[in-house]
């Protein structure tokens, strides 16, 4: 079969180039969503954890790897090593259109959401409201929360004075407790105590014992290792009459992102109706 003459075309290296990236971001992704089934599923075996060992140098490796390629295309773009990746591209076209679909599809909803949030979402209120979510500006930024939160606002019909997004620290948890109705707190935690990395700086149960909850009906804690060790019970007694959400292990990031995205609307109803 004769060679195809015009496959040497700033045309043709481009979508070699595209293909690249985007099998990137999909192995990344991938590698992220198996990182995050155990933990969810709380099944830390010894494949896990040689996976955890992995994990690093996996999503460092896969960039650098797509450079590499990039570079080889824009210099030697028909050199042995390139026909048989070529090949294989060509051979498995329709798992990268399907991939190209799945991506470009999450990429659309993203943007609508992305729309939603600016639209529905208040970045004014600075106070908590009946709906406070605080996080920790070491981890993420208020935008990206806001957004996180945007189907719950959407789905639950919250006004935008009864929804605010505030930066973690002693004073917001505190005032939070005091005034939320529903109260959210994205961290990380260890051994008992929440912790925020900008600052750093620990939250231990007692700062909330002698405070008065008059409204608080809901309390969500992402913290990993909150309730080890008899912490839950005592948690629980330090944020009573709330019900108080917590993990007595490792708390993956996209097990938050279901539940504030798909569960919290449904416990909150179910919270306000046994009260």
């Amino acid at each position: 079969m004769p060679e195809d003459k015009n496959k040497d075309t700033p045309r043709n290296r481009l979508a070699v180039i595209s293909t690249e990236i985007s099998f990137t971001i999909h192995s990344i992704i991938i590698l992220f969503i198996l990182k995050q089934i155990p933990i969810i599923l709380d099944c830390k075996n010894e494949i896990y954890l040689l996976y955890s060992e992995i994990y690093p140098w996996l999503i460092t490796v896969l960039p650098v790897l797509c450079g590499v390629y990039i570079i080889v295309d824009l210099l030697h773009p028909f050199v042995r090593v390139r026909r048989k990746i070529d090949a294989i591209f060509r051979k498995r076209r329709i798992l990268c259109i399907v991939l190209n679909t799945v991506v470009g599809t999450l990429a659309g909803l993203l943007l609508v959401n992305t729309i939603a949030t600016l639209i529905v979402s208040s970045p004014q209120n600075n106070k908590p409201s009946k709906i406070t979510i605080l996080y920790d500006t070491g981890s993420m930024n208020r935008f990206a929360v806001r957004e996180l939160a945007t189907p719950l606002i959407l789905e639950a019909g919250i006004k935008k004075s009864d929804f605010s997004v505030l930066p973690l620290s002693a004073n917001s948890l505190v005032e939070s407790v005091r005034q939320a109705t529903y109260l959210i707190v994205l961290s990380h935690g260890d051994d008992g105590k929440a912790y925020s990395t900008h600052p750093l700086k620990s939250y231990e149960y007692s700062l909330f014992e002698r405070i008065k909850k008059e409204n608080l009906r809901l309390a969500y804690f992402s913290a990993c290792y909150l309730g080890v060790k008899g912490y839950r019970e005592k948690w629980r007694q330090a944020m009573k009459p709330a019900k108080i959400i917590l993990y007595d292990r490792e708390s993956a990031m996209l097990e938050h992102g279901i539940w504030l995205v798909f569960k919290a609307k449904g416990e909150m109803e179910r919270v306000w109706k046994n009260q």
